[in-house]
């Protein structure tokens, strides 16, 4: 017969390993599900470091935002390949003019967006729900040309030069879709040039362009600014067609509301414009 002295230690020692088996169960179950909690909250991220998506752009040369120089390639493709790397996507773009831009993207055969595009620009195409940026619209002549914009019907006023498909606002945009006999439209192959040539031979009196544009390629040396638009925002525009749009919109849209991006798009703006002089009709920061 045993004796109760030796079955209490027995006892103790079985009890005491139930409690910790117990405990070990039950930590097991709670390290299982914060781990499934934690990959249930981060989807996106996952898909970024499983999936790898590639896009293809079409765009223009319109430096120093966009610029045909592989070195110095403007300060909106210097942040946008950092938007884009963020978001981990891998891009490429080609530059053409803009209207061929505009209608290839739109075909949505060699390429799944427009890399830059306004929201007059872009009809029937999806944009980020954030701008990349912004820009703005002036009007430029001679110096010695007495002329100021205060409104559209200031523009009816003057015979103006405007480059074909680009967005300036809403209401020009449209009045220059009307193709009104005072209103010389271009490509913008060389437009700087070709509006300067117009302006010399007396046939527009005005041309409009993006300020930060203007003030970059010619240092108003013989021009003058006369007056500008309301800022406009500046998208990436994709094909609605592309097979990844809503997934790449919500990566774009969550990486640019990042606050340090804002100031890095800023950074790389003043790289390029650290010698401009914007007028008192400026916005100094886009």
């Amino acid at each position: 017969m045993v004796s109760n002295d030796k079955l209490i230690p027995s006892l103790t020692n079985k009890v005491g390993q139930t409690r910790m088996s117990k405990a070990f169960r039950f930590l097991f179950i709670a390290l299982s599900l914060i781990l499934i909690s934690f990959n249930e909250k981060q989807p996106l991220m996952a898909d970024q470091s499983t999936s790898k998506i590639s896009l293809n752009f079409s765009t223009t040369e319109w430096c120093p935002y966009i610029c045909n120089d592989k070195s110095k390639p403007g300060f909106a493709v210097e942040y946008l390949q950092q938007i884009f790397k963020q978001a981990q996507l891998d891009i490429e773009y080609k530059i053409m003019p803009w209207s061929r831009a505009i209608f290839l993207a739109k075909q949505g055969k060699d390429f799944d967006g427009l890399l830059t595009a306004s929201n007059t620009e872009a009809p029937g195409m999806k944009l980020t729900n954030s701008p990349s940026f912004s820009y703005r619209a002036c009007f430029y002549g001679k110096k010695t040309f007495a002329w100021k914009y205060e409104d559209l019907e200031s523009v009816k006023e003057i015979r103006l030069g405007a480059i074909q498909s680009y967005g300036y606002s809403e209401d020009l945009d449209k009045y220059i879709s009307q193709k009104p006999k005072n209103v010389e439209i271009i490509t913008d192959r060389d437009s700087l040039n070709r509006f300067t040539k117009l302006l010399d031979s007396g046939r527009i009196d005005v041309f409009v362009g993006d300020q930060n544009v203007v003030h970059y390629q010619t240092k108003l040396e013989r021009i003058k600014e006369l007056g500008c638009l309301p800022k406009n925002d500046v998208f990436i525009a994709l094909n609605p067609k592309y097979k990844h749009v809503d997934e790449v919109i919500e990566r774009l849209d969550k990486v640019m509301q990042n606050k340090s991006n804002k100031e890095l798009f800023q950074d790389l703006k003043n790289k390029y414009l650290k010698n401009q002089k914007l007028s008192e009709h400026s916005f100094q920061r886009l």
